[in-house]
């Protein structure tokens, strides 16, 4: 590894739950982790509602660039999200009319059940106190209006937007009347929420889901949220929204952070049903046997290969340290990791990697550049995580994306990740192919 990333990475064994990773460069772009970003590409899973998205040209163009590569795929979103574009005028004369002659507009115009208005750092950066516009434009439509920050300029995460985004939906709720064996999940943001084997699970034991958030929820139903005796938290950034529940609401939660292994995932069923005064230990078992025998078969497929891992998504959701027990369990070899933080959730498989001896180097992945560096130095077989296919292709390392698995939960989300491990992504080979001519060109010539 080279000398100037030796001095950025730290080691496994130095890791805490509070632990902060250095940056790789001081110019940063955030890319697909930013705040701004993630909302847009969340706030459109609530039906019936709007999101206007406030900001410069390049933060909308990066938003909207989003939002049309999801209209490519097979769970497009709808197309509720409107652009107010600030100028070097408003920037300097002030934007407050403007938003307010916006929002009158939309809810005239589309009378939607809720229209969120998200701010880029932009609009903290010159002073706008936009709570107080928000609040003044409020008492002159009759559409629920809520604000969020997203809040680039104080970190380069999408975590703390993501989380605002969650924690604002508590102004759409009113207390209810709790009903037994009622609950909801946080944290899914997928179209198909309902299909998943955690809510198939629950429900076969007679739970009522009252709502998923953000997967296509409705407004309505958020206003009822609080009639659950339980919130299941599935990952950090719903977090905030949970506890602020309990504490208005009276709503007790269990938080789970995505799990990877077999026994973690048992061990989050179980939490859940001892919550809920449901058994499904049977079901449990033989889903957990199940993939057991998968993952065993592996163990001589990928026995002498090695790995580094990195960002599965823009956004980091699931336990990434527990993700890499599995990759060990299967025999890969783990040269390093690219991540943008450490959860609280992150501590006890952390600890448990230290004590069985495994250490390796983790970098921020706040620059491309020298995520390509780490990556080249390290040279595994395989990158686990969203990167660049031509570099890859060029570096000679297989890409493994594990995006589909974020569709399932529970057992079948494991077994999606051992289905994505054993795969090549269409085209790589080809790909990788062209690499070579042009390397053995250039070294022709």
């Amino acid at each position: 590894m080279c000398d100037e990333i030796k001095k950025k990475a730290l080691w496994l064994r130095d890791l805490r739950a509070d632990t902060v990773f250095e940056k790789t460069a001081q110019a940063q772009f955030p890319g697909s982790p930013c705040a701004f970003r993630a909302v847009a590409n969340t706030l459109p899973l609530i039906k019936n509602s709007y999101a206007l998205l406030l900001g410069p040209e390049i933060c909308l163009y990066n938003a909207k660039l989003t939002m049309s590569i999801r209209s490519l795929s097979d769970e497009p979103l709808p197309n509720n999200l409107l652009f107010l574009l600030f100028t070097n005028q408003d920037i300097i004369f002030g934007v407050s009319d403007k938003i307010k002659a916006a929002v009158k507009d939309i809810c005239a115009r589309y009378k939607p059940g809720v229209l969120f208005v998200v701010t880029t750092c932009l609009q903290e950066i010159i002073g706008e106190d936009f709570d107080a516009l928000i609040a003044e434009t409020g008492k002159e439509v009759d559409v629920p209006l809520v604000g969020i920050h997203t809040e680039n300029f104080t970190c380069d995460s999408a975590a703390p937007g993501l989380e605002n985004a969650s924690l604002a939906l508590i102004n759409l709720m009113k207390p209810q009347k709790t009903e037994k064996k009622a609950i909801n999940i946080f944290g899914l943001r997928i179209q198909q929420a309902y299909g998943t084997e955690l809510v198939k699970l629950l429900q076969a034991k007679g739970i009522v889901v009252k709502s998923i958030f953000p997967a296509f929820c409705t407004p309505q139903e958020l206003e009822k949220a609080p009639a659950a005796e339980l919130n299941l938290v599935m990952d950090a950034s719903s977090l905030a929204l949970a506890e602020e529940m309990q504490a208005r609401f009276g709503c007790r939660y269990v938080y789970c952070e995505r799990p990877y292994t077999p026994d973690e995932i048992e061990k989050m069923y179980n939490r859940i049903a001892e919550a809920l005064g449901i058994n499904i230990s049977d079901e449990i078992q033989e889903m957990k046997d199940g993939v057991n025998k998968k993952i065993n078969a592996l163990k001589s497929v990928f026995a002498g290969k090695s790995c580094v891992i990195g960002m599965l998504q823009g956004v980091q959701i699931g336990r990434y340290f527990n993700l890499a027990e599995l990759i060990l369990s299967l025999g890969i070899d783990i040269k390093g990791m690219i991540l943008r933080e450490v959860l609280e959730a992150d501590r006890g498989d952390i600890e448990k990697l230290k004590a069985a001896g495994y250490d390796f180097p983790i970098i921020d992945a706040g620059n491309t550049l020298q995520n390509e560096i780490f990556l080249t130095e390290l040279q595994p077989d395989f990158y686990i995580g969203n990167g660049d296919v031509e570099f890859l292709a060029a570096a000679g390392i297989q890409p493994k994306s594990l995006m589909l698995m974020f569709r399932k939960t529970g057992f079948s989300a494991l077994e999606e990740v051992i289905d994505l491990l054993c795969k090549t992504p269409p085209g790589f080979k080809t790909l990788s192919y062209k690499e070579q001519l042009v390397k053995e060109w250039g070294q022709a010539e």
